[in-house]
């Protein structure tokens, strides 16, 4: 991915205090539709424009070079894309990229523990702690896909006095 994308979290905790993140990667890592790609059946997408459904391709082919103006919103409904037939279903995980490596790493003066990525959910947690009541710091969990595509969340957090 030549544009790694950057997403940002706002958060305070107290000094001495422990608090776990979690990070719902599923609504990030969705796949969407691309001009002129090639599809396998049973590959799942989601409009650029979410419609709160997801797409199966159910006839290998590759997708025109513009996104279909009105993608169906009834399950089982068909749309020919190219030569892509793509059926309506119900928005699930389907079209998510897995993540397959993730990396937190934190300013000096806070601690990272119990770093976890729930496979089923698409989801990464840390439990962060320390840090001194006044200072900011900056946390960030970098993931990989398994089709390879980057993305990094940056946590701000602000430690206040207790």
């Amino acid at each position: 991915m030549t544009d790694t994308p950057r997403l940002t979290d706002t958060r305070t905790k107290k000094a001495g205090e422990a608090i776990t993140y979690e990070i719902p990667w599923w609504s990030y890592l969705g796949r969407t539709w691309r001009p002129g790609e090639r599809f396998i059946a049973a590959t799942f997408v989601r409009p650029t424009r979410p419609n709160g459904f997801e797409y199966e391709c159910t006839t290998a082919g590759q997708t025109a070079y513009r996104e279909p103006q009105q993608w169906p919103t009834t399950v089982g409904a068909m749309l020919i894309d190219g030569s892509v037939t793509w059926t309506c279903r119900a928005i699930g995980n389907s079209a998510v990229d897995t993540i397959s490596i993730s990396v937190w790493t934190a300013d000096v003066g806070l601690t990272l523990a119990g770093q976890q990525v729930n496979a089923t959910k698409q989801l990464t947690s840390v439990r962060i702690s320390a840090g001194l009541a006044g200072q900011d710091y900056t946390v960030e969990n970098e993931v990989t896909t398994a089709s390879g595509d980057e993305y990094i969340f940056t946590l701000k957090i602000k430690v206040t006095i207790d």
